[in-house]
């Protein structure tokens, strides 16, 4: 793939950023070092939900 650098770095970086309740895959570091899934509203940052990786949530799956 051949881009200037401006190019790679929006392809990286720069993503729609929805508000309201967004899935993502997080990973607990300093602990277990298990990934799971969390259910999370980007506008307060409230958890509504956690389920295991390979699981479909609960809510609004």
């Amino acid at each position: 793939m051949d881009c200037s650098d401006a190019e790679w770095a929006s392809y990286l970086f720069m993503r729609d950023n929805p508000l309201g309740e967004h899935r993502e895959r997080w990973r607990h570091t300093y602990g277990c070092g298990q990934w799971f899934n969390v259910l999370r509203n980007t506008v307060t940052h409230e958890v509504t939900e956690v389920y295991r990786m390979g699981e479909t949530g609960g809510r609004n799956a």
